[in-house]
């Protein structure tokens, strides 16, 4: 299935702030995609950034306007430029099955950059819509030349032929399940559920297809399979 990812396109970052290269136009396209995806058969996801500059509940933390969900989409909440870290987001594809994954959004060496790094990281097909991605200039750099940049190395980036590492120390707390709930304007939103450490764990292994669950009360160095990329993002910029 074609699973259409659209990522961080809220009032915030859009319609406030920042001016966006070529605005206007990536918008057109990637409400051209979406309903292409939907036709389809495919599904579409909101991506939705939430830091002090966009409040979740907030009016710029909502998706603009001239994207409209449907029944059917669904948004998954984070606050990290990768779209994976501590989301429902990698729990909900492998449940639905996805395979294909497509990306579009801003910005595009921000939050675009990690989650396409990290969706071929976790053995996705991925493509990014080399003209439905937008940022805006840099002190040091003007944001059609970060757009072409990224288009240009995206045509040459490898998934790693490790895809995943041993042992990995588990802490006070873990997130290897997920709720769905229904939003305000009756949108389905996707949110990690948190597990004290001595419940018992759900999760995914990257060598079985499907969604697969296991079993394990708690042990300080449990070895499972994670895929090898950061847990976290340390900067996160609109």
């Amino acid at each position: 299935m074609d699973t259409l990812l659209i990522i961080d396109m809220q009032n915030a970052w859009l319609h406030a702030g920042t001016p966006r290269y070529d605005k206007a136009n990536v918008i057109a396209r990637i409400k051209r995609a979406a309903d292409y995806i939907r036709q389809h058969g495919g599904q579409v996801i909101f991506i939705r950034h939430a830091n002090d500059d966009a409040l979740a509940g907030s009016a710029g933390w909502e998706v603009i306007p001239e994207l409209p969900f449907t029944p059917g989409d669904v948004f998954v909440d984070k606050t990290a430029c990768d779209s994976f870290a501590q989301t429902g987001l990698l729990a909900h594809l492998k449940i639905t099955g996805a395979r294909n994954l497509i990306l579009c959004g801003l910005a595009t060496e921000f939050c675009m950059d990690s989650t396409v790094r990290s969706a071929a990281s976790h053995g996705f097909d991925v493509t990014a819509l080399s003209d439905a991605h937008t940022t805006g200039d840099r002190p040091h750099l003007r944001a059609e030349k970060i757009v072409e940049h990224h288009n240009w190395y995206g045509r040459i980036l490898l998934r790693p032929s490790i895809a995943a590492s041993w042992c990995v120390p588990l802490k006070r707390y873990l997130v290897f399940a997920i709720e769905a709930t229904t939003g305000k304007a009756g949108e389905l939103v996707i949110r990690p559920i948190c597990l004290p450490r001595h419940a018992w764990f759900i999760w995914s292994s990257p060598f079985l297809s499907g969604w697969c669950r296991f079993y394990a009360s708690y042990l300080p160095w449990l070895p499972f399979l994670v895929h090898c990329r950061p847990l976290f993002d340390c900067c996160v910029q609109h």
